[in-house]
């Protein structure tokens, strides 16, 4: 039908906001729409809500079907709809009253395949979170979904159904993420795309969105999303771009995986997710070239992100277990990962040097800070003894039961079957000037290990 416009309104348990997202297409200035409203199997009073609309106006439609998940209700709608033109509105959304006309418009400007506009995110209190800048396109539209120059939602945008039909696109069912995979389908088979640089369309952000939340189905959706795009890129021989996926990926994981990981505050739910993420990536990405790219260009990004967030609910030794046994980065990624942990907590890299020690009869040189954290750490290890604290320029000072005393007060037969742990940061290299003169002047050999890179040092 010539002029007509579809709207496809896809409903699950939204009966909170179905009614202001419904009024705010049945205002629109463009009057020639039919509204079609699928309701995917909504057990709240979502239908009675739409069944409301359907007395109000001629213009909604309803389609009731099983529940398929956000993206088969989509596809329902695209078989249903009688225009050349369609939008997708989520049921939880409203869009500003003109939004219709203007997109209508710009694209009879140009006879556009697909035309977008610029959106808010928006709490529920009203607070705004975010304003879509203006997007600029270039003539790789394939290149600018990948590089992320396009945002990729499905509802700020008007689309020729013809794209969708003739392509035969659909929506990836029951998943999430599921935009991300037709978005790429929909750019690569477009040829003129344009955008109306206004905010028409409003998102509202919920606990519930898949935004905000994390699970493992969310992980395994997200993957299997990004699986299909990767087969799209090859099985149409743009292989050319596959860097540039990669490292969208990689982005994708943190902004939308990642950073709901915060909200787990239970560890064995921490650790059983962080490690299907380390399966998945290394499922999607099997060569080894993919690999390099994201280890070269994302590696920082990523441990400095995982080791903020695993604090929460994760000790450090739990953190370096997890590296070493799950990780799908080699040996040198986990050694930079724990340099990070290095320049912030220097009793923890000592405790995993002395955890590597063939004997476990020790004594920690300099009676500070450091010193008294190391000593909190490995309290409860029974096969650590502590022989006893050595500090020249402390005298009469008692730590956790032990006397500091000077290094020349200790028999020598014990300093040369033991280690010494110099427990400083500031005076490390002044500490082991010590400790070598004292080796040397007496004829012993003693064993030290220092919080940076002076372990297994022998002074004789």
């Amino acid at each position: 039908m010539s002029n007509l416009i579809s709207i496809v309104v896809p409903v699950y348990n939204v009966e909170n906001y179905l009614e202001s997202c419904l009024n705010s297409i049945l205002n629109q200035s463009y009057k020639n729409i039919e509204i079609i409203v699928v309701n995917d199997g909504s057990t709240d009073n979502s239908l009675e809500i739409i069944n409301q609309f359907l007395l109000k106006d001629k213009r909604v439609k309803l389609i009731n079907q099983k529940n398929k998940g956000l993206g088969g209700a989509r596809n329902t709608g695209l078989e249903y709809s009688n225009a050349e033109l369609i939008v997708f509105v989520d049921s939880d959304d409203i869009i500003n009253k003109t939004m219709i006309e203007k997109l209508y418009y710009k694209q009879k400007e140009r006879d556009s395949d697909i035309v977008t506009c610029r959106y808010k995110r928006v709490f529920r209190d009203g607070r705004i979170d975010l304003i879509s800048h203006n997007e600029t396109y270039s003539d790789n539209l394939l290149k600018d979904i990948l590089l992320g120059h396009i945002a990729p939602m499905a509802w700020n945008k008007l689309y020729k159904k013809k794209l969708f039909m003739n392509n035969d696109i659909r929506y990836p069912e029951e998943l999430y993420y599921e935009d991300q995979y037709h978005l790429i389908q929909l750019f690569f088979n477009a040829k003129k795309v344009d955008q109306c640089d206004e905010v028409l369309y409003t998102w509202f952000i919920t606990e519930s969105s898949i935004s905000k939340t994390i699970s493992q189905k969310h992980i395994k959706d997200f993957f299997e999303v990004m699986k299909k795009i990767l087969v799209y890129l090859i099985n149409n021989k743009q292989q050319k771009y596959i860097d540039i996926f990669v490292n969208r990926v990689f982005y994708l994981t943190i902004s939308h995986i990642l950073v709901n990981f915060e909200k787990i505050k239970n560890k064995n739910d921490f650790l059983k997710l962080l490690m299907i993420l380390d399966e998945s990536f290394k499922s999607l990405f099997k060569n080894i070239a993919y690999l390099e790219i994201i280890k070269n260009k994302y590696l920082n990004m990523y441990i400095n992100f995982l080791s903020k967030i695993n604090n929460i609910c994760l000790d450090w030794k739990e953190e370096m277990k997890f590296l070493s046994n799950y990780s799908f980065y080699d040996k040198d990624i986990v050694k930079k990962y724990k340099h990070l942990i290095e320049e912030n907590n220097p009793e923890k890299v000592l405790y995993l040097k002395i955890k590597k020690l063939k004997t476990n009869s020790l004594y920690i040189y300099c009676a500070g800070k450091l010193c008294e954290n190391l000593l909190n750490i490995i309290e409860d290890e029974d096969n650590i003894e502590i022989k006893g604290i050595i500090d020249s320029n402390v005298k009469n000072k008692i730590i956790n039961g032990m006397r500091i005393v000077n290094i020349e007060d200790i028999e020598l037969q014990n300093l040369e079957d033991s280690i010494i742990v110099v427990a400083s940061e500031a005076y490390e290299k002044e500490v082991v000037d010590k400790i070598k003169i004292f080796s040397l002047k007496n004829k012993i050999k003693i064993n030290i290990i220092s919080p940076y890179g002076l372990e297994g040092l022998d002074c004789e």
